[in-house]
C-alpha cells in the first residue's frame, strides 16, 4: 500500500511540474529540495494545488484500472492475453449491463431462477452472491413455475450453479473494447 501511495504521489508531482513552468501561475517546485537535508517547510499553496491535481489523476487511474486499459493495450501489442480480472466469473459479471436477463440454475436444489441481474459480489473464494429483480422461480427438472417475487438474493457456493445469459450480446472477444453488433 505504501508503494501505491508513493507512486501516486510522484505521479501527481509529474502532472504538477509542467504547471510550474507557466510564469503567470507563480507556482514553485520544491520536491527535490524537500527530499534533501534541511529542505523547506511545507508550502501550503503547493500542497493545495497538488491536492487539486490528485483528484483528476486519481479518477483517471481508477478509470484505467476499471476499464482494463493496460490489459487492452498489452493485448493489442501482442504482449499479453490476460483478461484483467482475477477469474472469468469476475470478467463476465463486471461486463454487466442494465439489460441482462439471466437464468441461474441450482441443480442440487432442483431450482431455476430467472430475472434481471442487478448486482453481484465475488468477495469470497467459496461463495458467489447475485441479486436478481423481477424473479420467476421454476423447478429445474420440469420447468414448472413455482412462484414469482420482486427480488431474490442468491448466495451460492462457487461451482454449484449454472448462470445462463439468454439475452447476452457479447463483444467479438471478451475483454475487447468494441461490442459486437446485435
Amino acid at each position: 500500500m505504501l508503494l501505491y501511495s508513493l507512486t501516486l504521489g510522484f505521479l501527481d508531482y509529474f502532472v504538477y511540474y509542467p504547471l510550474t513552468l507557466v510564469p503567470a501561475l507563480g507556482l514553485d517546485f520544491t520536491l527535490l529540495e524537500a527530499l534533501g537535508d534541511g529542505g523547506p517547510l511545507i508550502d501550503i499553496r503547493q500542497t493545495m494545488v497538488l491536492t487539486a491535481v490528485a483528484l483528476p489523476v486519481g479518477l483517471l487511474i481508477s478509470t484505467a484500472i476499471n476499464k482494463y486499459w493496460l490489459h487492452r493495450l498489452a493485448s493489442r501489442l501482442g504482449v499479453s492475453r490476460k483478461i484483467g480480472d482475477s477469474d472469468v466469473w469476475s470478467l463476465v459479471m463486471n461486463r454487466q449491463s442494465e439489460d441482462w436477463w439471466v437464468v441461474v440454475r441450482s441443480p442440487d436444489d432442483d431450482l431455476m431462477y430467472e430475472g434481471w441481474l442487478n448486482a453481484f459480489s465475488d468477495s469470497t473464494d467459496a461463495l458467489d452472491e447475485i441479486l436478481l429483480l423481477d424473479v420467476k422461480v421454476y423447478r429445474n427438472s420440469s420447468g414448472e413455475l413455482l412462484y414469482e417475487i420482486p427480488a431474490a438474493y442468491l448466495n451460492m457456493e462457487r461451482g454449484k450453479k449454472i448462470v445462463e445469459f439468454p439475452r447476452y450480446n457479447p463483444p467479438a472477444k471478451l475483454g475487447s473494447e468494441k461490442e459486437a453488433e446485435p
